[in-house]
């Protein structure tokens, strides 16, 4: 009987923590950018449009610090089936989460030159699962009575990407500007994923092993990478229009280390052990480029927001430079020279959209709401079989993410504070499941073989809070209706 062990990763957490790592759209910046869903690409003057949009930084009234804008998330997963059938998973957390500190440095805010600078904690995730299954059963009918049985999955991704980037903005008109901000990145992540599974005469000891198998694998990389976005921002009475470009991600330098280990024995294939190790190799991580536009619609009374991003794809790639080797022990399972350690990644395209609407409750009180989507760019799960040992990947999501978002901002002389929640909220069916710990199949495979019977539910709250102080007295109403900008 031809045998195969596969092995289905999938990624379990995501939100804004990677940015949710394979999604774009799940963190954004600046507390009012934030709850109006980053709808705002066709230009908000303040410091967020750094990054959304840095033409529309020109037409910026006065100097000014964000001295910090946070975000603090309560998270609940709950991944049914997940290991077998009511093998279910449950994940709560408390995330606090710094997003951006961020200032205009221009001396005079009367030149048509803008310049500031902006720190962003672009993408965290620190996701840290781990689940156990084990029963009595009688699953080998060579054996008189019980035997125990135990599984289990650990799943460890941890991700930290920092940006820091330098704006400059030119007005070249009362309608027209241009921006550009050069950003450098620093991303470090640790990621590990372990399944095995055991079948033993006795839960006491190892050494009553009738059977074992284990799939294990691990990836730290260290990167730097620049970006490039410019931006190009246009008004017209109470209309405005914004259009940006930012380049794929330029590797600098980057570090990998990596482990990886497939064994068993005790099945009906010859006992065997595929293992490697590799560290300070070079590593890669690419992110691809995209183009965004976006329009505002602007009153003495109320603000509607529109943006569109198009993420361009990144065509599969290795992201640790490793050697190949025969990594098959004992000798008669010799692999021959393979590429068993080199982790393949890639992204498909995605088109995210987001409405925003703010409006005047008072002279000093301001609310806002949005809507924003938020696609996963990976979809397809990764497989691994005993025959076929190339480089693995990474856990990948399978659901897309919506997010609800209001909040209020209160203008006082010379500083606003901004306060909001978001509701994120996403949902998978028919997913495939890491493993099937309840369907063991002795001697052919005891992890059982994953069905689709699975599903996911994601549910975040976001509390976001944000404060800026202008450094001169300012005017943060917009233009009245009809008059010129």
């Amino acid at each position: 009987m031809r045998f195969n062990f596969i092995v289905i990763l999938f990624y379990l957490s995501v939100f804004e923590l990677s940015a949710q790592d394979n999604h774009y759209n799940s963190q954004q910046f600046g507390a009012r950018s934030t709850i109006l869903g980053g709808a705002v690409v066709g230009g908000l003057e303040d410091n967020s449009s750094m990054y959304y949009n840095p033409g529309a930084l020109a037409f910026a009234e006065t100097n000014n610090l964000t001295v910090h804008t946070n975000a603090h998330s309560v998270e609940n997963v709950f991944f049914k089936n997940g290991l077998g059938y009511d093998v279910n998973s449950f994940s709560l957390r408390y995330i606090p989460l710094p997003q951006e500190i961020s200032a205009i440095i221009t001396s005079d805010p009367q030149k048509k030159i803008r310049v500031g600078y902006i720190i962003l904690n672009k993408n965290t995730n620190n996701n840290d699962f781990s689940q156990r299954h084990s029963y009595n059963g009688d699953l080998n009918a060579d054996y008189a009575g019980e035997e125990y049985y135990v599984g289990q999955l650990d799943l460890q991704n941890i991700i930290t990407e920092r940006w820091a980037g330098a704006c400059v903005s030119y007005k070249y008109s009362e309608n027209l500007s241009f921006g550009i901000t050069p950003f450098g990145s620093y991303r470090t992540q640790r990621y590990l994923y372990n399944l095995y599974s055991m079948l033993s005469t006795s839960p006491a000891s190892s050494v009553n092993a009738l059977a074992y198998q284990r799939y294990y694998d691990a990836i730290r990389l260290n990167i730097i990478n620049l970006f490039i976005k410019v931006g190009v921002h246009y008004r017209n009475r109470n209309w405005r229009y914004g259009f940006t470009f930012t380049t794929p991600s330029i590797r600098v330098w980057g570090d990998a280390r990596v482990d990886r280990n497939i064994s068993f024995f005790g099945l009906e294939r010859p006992d065997a052990v595929f293992d490697d190790r590799q560290w300070y190799v070079p590593g890669y991580y690419r992110q691809a480029g995209n183009i965004a536009v976006g329009a505002m619609n602007v009153t003495n009374y109320y603000r509607l927001c529109f943006s569109a991003t198009f993420h361009g794809a990144v065509k599969d790639y290795r992201m640790a430079d490793t050697q190949l080797r025969d990594v098959g022990n004992p000798s008669t399972q010799s692999t021959g020279v393979i590429d068993f350690l080199g982790f393949r990644h890639q992204a498909r395209a995605v088109l995210n959209l987001a409405f925003g609407f703010e409006y005047k409750l008072s002279e000093k009180i301001k609310a806002h709401a949005s809507i924003r989507t938020d696609f996963a760019n990976q979809r397809k799960r990764n497989s691994i079989s005993i025959v076929n040992l190339a480089g693995p990947r990474l856990a990948n999501p399978s659901l897309n993410l919506y997010h609800l978002s209001g909040g209020l901002s209160f203008k006082r002389k010379q500083s606003v504070f901004t306060a909001g929640l978001t509701y994120s909220f996403g949902r998978a069916d028919k997913v495939f499941q890491h493993a099937n710990f309840n369907a063991p199949v002795y001697p052919i495979n005891i992890w059982g073989f994953p069905t689709n019977n699975a599903s996911l539910r994601h549910h975040i709250l976001t509390a976001t809070f944000g404060y800026t102080y202008y450094f001169d007295t300012f005017n943060l109403e917009p233009m009245q209706p009809g008059s010129r900008p």
